[in-house]
């Protein structure tokens, strides 16, 4: 009989340390449930502000195919009908360029007569001054401002050129 009491109290061990045993693990297992729960609770709130509005969104973005067949008549209409809306335009600038372009020739002309007047002013021998006065080396201050402006318009001119001859080619 003592045996058998021995046995029973040892199977009563056995069944409680096996009872906490499982009772550890199932501890852990609810631990681990919690810890996902909130892990996705976190994810929900995080992705929600982003996901509302899906149905707007997706109605939003949804594709539409639209084909408009238009006859060839029509089409010739309207561009007829915009040429003739825009053809005043078109000639008013085409005025208002060769005006300027007269002008600009006129410009040309004169910077030309300035230009052979400076020439032929450096062509012609100084003026002799008297012994009393020291004559200077090198060019006065007002003929280097000459030739920079001289520099400067004749660029212009080129430019000008190139922009008519440029006119020109589109025309």
């Amino acid at each position: 009989m003592y045996r058998s009491s021995t046995a029973s109290v040892h199977t009563q061990e056995q069944h409680q340390h096996h009872h906490t045993h499982l009772l550890q693990l199932i501890e852990e297992c609810v631990r681990q449930t919690e810890d996902c729960v909130g892990f996705t609770e976190n994810c929900i709130t995080s992705l929600r502000p982003g996901v509302e509005d899906l149905p707007r969104l997706s109605n939003v973005l949804q594709n539409k195919r639209c084909f408009l067949f238009v006859p060839e008549p029509t089409v010739e209409a309207h561009k007829q009908r915009i040429g003739k809306e825009v053809e005043p335009q078109i000639d008013e600038l085409i005025a208002r360029a060769e005006k300027s372009l007269g002008g600009l020739e006129r410009r040309d002309a004169t910077l030309r007569r300035k230009l052979a007047t400076l020439q032929s002013q450096q062509q012609r021998p100084p003026p002799s001054h008297s012994s009393s006065q020291p004559r200077r080396a090198g060019p006065t201050p007002a003929t280097v401002v000459e030739e920079r402006r001289l520099a400067m318009i004749c660029g212009r001119r080129d430019k000008l050129r190139r922009e008519l001859e440029e006119l020109e080619r589109e025309g």
